[in-house]
């Protein structure tokens, strides 16, 4: 029943029939902006060299909590943070 289902709701692929809008939603947004004289600033995309935002670095976690742990098993404190 499942397949006979999914069969009948199953269609050709057709890609032409689906446009991307985001590009042109954004063209028209800036053409307003700057028809209505808003100031519209250039900003370069992130080359991922630095993080931007609110942005946790998961890695530095792990390794000071791995540094932690090995330093309470050194001492002979338990391991558990």
């Amino acid at each position: 029943m499942a397949e006979l289902l999914v069969d009948a709701m199953t269609t050709a692929w057709k890609p032409e029939q689906y446009h991307d809008t985001y590009h042109d939603d954004l063209l028209r947004l800036i053409a307003e902006k700057v028809k209505n004289g808003e100031q519209v600033e250039a900003v370069a995309p992130a080359t991922g060299d630095a993080p931007e935002g609110n942005v946790v670095d998961i890695v530095a976690l792990l390794r000071r909590s791995v540094e932690r742990a090995a330093e309470r098993q050194e001492s002979g404190r338990p391991t558990a943070p």
